[in-house]
């Protein structure tokens, strides 16, 4: 076999090789169009259908809340959907939740509280900022201000559900 079918034949394997590369790349940027794990993104999935709650809501709580690190405590609040377990405790306890580090159960604790909030109060960006402890919501809500927190998760919600095909 001549040098120059060599050539051509390694040419058309890196070709094919490439190829293969770039798909496996451009799939992965499809699955990675968020900053949180694949076990919280199965979680969400998971959670919303259960609770009725977008999955890509979830995703944008997370993001917001943690930037997908299931080890952030602020201000007591704790991993990916920052909950304090001080005002979640029977939640936990019905849901047989025992450690807010792990991201399933942070996910459920929260998807738990906002399926409750949302049975109370219709408009989302109300549930948000309720959710996240703003003592002006309802007093906003009447007056038609959505704060930043609520439009940015809003924002960002509606963002990955176009990413997603919805």
């Amino acid at each position: 076999m001549s040098i120059k079918k060599i050539i051509i034949k390694m040419t058309l394997v890196l070709i094919v090789i490439v190829n293969v590369l770039i798909a496996t790349d451009l799939t992965d940027a499809a699955d990675s169009d968020t900053k949180i794990s694949d076990t919280a993104y199965a979680a969400t999935v998971e959670y919303g259908e259960r609770y009725g709650i977008s999955p890509e809501l979830l995703q944008a709580l997370i993001e917001r809340e943690s930037d997908g690190d299931p080890n952030v405590v602020y201000g007591g609040c704790m991993g990916l959907c920052q909950i304090y377990e001080k005002y979640h405790y029977d939640r936990m306890e019905k849901l047989g939740v025992q450690d807010l580090f792990n991201e399933r159960e942070n996910i459920l604790v929260a998807a738990d509280y906002l399926a409750e909030l949302f049975q109370e109060y219709e408009d989302v960006g109300l549930v948000l900022d309720i959710y996240n402890g703003n003592s002006k919501a309802k007093h906003n809500f009447e007056y038609g201000i959505v704060s930043d927190y609520a439009d940015h998760i809003l924002k960002r919600s509606a963002e990955l559900e176009r990413l997603h095909g919805k």
